[in-house]
């Protein structure tokens, strides 16, 4: 089915600088949308724990990198204890059981969007049964012409659908 939706429009500002306007009113998120979850744990973890993971990791999001609440694409990733391979006591920290989040987003959130996001990441996991100690989380960024969330078109790229989700526009 193809959508109804206006053209894409002015598909050069994809090639912009990362200087965004805030327009989400979220603090310390330069508006973007769209984070891409993925959560790899031992597979002998109860599901009622996996999905606690799961909510977890989607409460920090939205609470840190300011996502809407109905932004939420996670893949959990259920390995083998010989699938999940974390150094045991890597810069000093004694790890039992890892928990690896990937999070794969949009460029533009500053150094300390981030690390609030790790903060609230390790908090809201500890209240799931995961150790602080056994989380790894690694941050991916990328531009918007690398994102495609269904209907075969870049809708990140498209500024009228940008301006009707509130989400930032590139600067010129």
């Amino acid at each position: 089915m193809r959508s109804t939706r206006p053209a894409m429009q002015n598909a050069h500002a994809a090639t912009a600088p990362a200087a965004h306007t805030a327009t989400t009113g979220h603090p310390g998120c330069p508006g973007e949308p769209m984070p891409l979850f993925r959560i790899s744990l031992r597979a002998d973890r109860p599901a009622s724990q996996q999905t606690a993971i799961a909510a977890a990791v989607h409460r920090a999001a939205v609470q840190t990198l300011g996502i809407p609440p109905n932004d939420r694409f996670q893949i959990i990733e259920r390995l083998s204890a010989d699938a999940l391979l974390a150094s045991a006591d890597y810069l000093d920290i004694e790890r039992r059981d890892a928990v690896i989040v990937q999070v794969t987003l949009v460029r533009g959130r500053p150094a300390p969007t981030k690390a609030a996001f790790f903060a609230a990441l390790a908090a809201e996991l500890a209240s799931a049964g995961v150790r602080r100690e056994d989380l790894l989380v690694t941050l991916t960024e990328n531009g918007r012409e690398d994102w495609s969330l269904g209907l075969g078109e870049a809708q990140l790229l498209d500024e009228h659908l940008m301006r009707r989700h509130g989400w930032a526009l590139p600067t010129a």
